[in-house]
């Protein structure tokens, strides 16, 4: 995928995910590794909306030619939800993601 010439790419950060009043247990031993590794869970409910998503605060930097990108925050029915700054050095554009309007989601675009 090249996307230092891309005109736009939709990009999905998110961290810890969980639906309200989910409920979790271990798993049975016969499932569980035996590698030193966490133990494996199981579902025991999906409990119910909404879906708790923890918010990432990154700074991400995209190698790209392009001087026009916008940066939308997009919240989970798709709607711009805010402008995210982008600033552009050394051939990158560099994006703080996370911090104003944060989502999961972010649309950026060539102008």
């Amino acid at each position: 995928l090249d996307i230092e010439h891309t005109d736009s790419m939709l990009l999905t950060t998110v961290g810890y995910v969980q639906n309200t009043d989910m409920k979790m247990s271990l798993a049975p031993d016969e499932v569980q590794p035996n590698d030193g590794l966490a133990p494996y869970l199981q579902m025991d409910d999906f409990g119910k909306p909404p879906i708790i998503c923890e918010v990432i605060e990154a700074d991400i930097a995209i190698k790209t030619d392009r001087r026009n990108l916008v940066c939308w925050a997009v919240n989970a029915e798709g709607f711009f939800i805010g402008k995210v700054d982008v600033a552009y050095e050394d051939g990158y554009a560099k994006i703080k993601l996370g911090e104003k309007h944060p989502s999961i989601y972010y649309f950026i675009q060539a102008e």
